[in-house]
């Protein structure tokens, strides 16, 4: 936000605009394109989390902490079913691939 410089600010403030308008019409425009790249690589990181859950708590009690990738790896490694985790992973891609997408087409800008 310190990038952004202050005469668009300075305008908008002249313009008669108030803090909240300020932040909405000019801070978060601005903003969109690093908003997008933050929300897609935590979006597509918390799906394919695996390391935490693995070296930590290996599922957790009860399978608390039971996440796809574990899950994933459990069925592949332990129980010898390459088939189940394989689809697994390729329905966590779609999953992920959705909700990218819709994160794109959200935060779209009209560059």
């Amino acid at each position: 936000m310190q990038e952004i410089p202050l005469q668009i600010y300075e305008s908008a403030c002249i313009d008669g605009a108030s803090p909240l308008q300020r932040f909405i019409y000019v801070t978060l425009p601005l903003l969109k394109r690093a908003i997008l790249f933050i929300a897609v690589g935590a979006t597509t990181a918390n799906f394919l989390m695996f390391a935490p859950v693995y070296t930590l708590t290996q599922g957790g009690p009860s399978k608390s902490t039971h996440l796809l990738m574990y899950e994933a790896y459990e069925s592949a490694f332990s129980y010898s079913d390459m088939g189940r985790s394989n689809a697994i992973v390729v329905m966590l891609i779609m999953i992920i691939l959705i909700v990218v997408g819709i994160q794109l087409s959200v935060l779209r800008t009209e560059d």
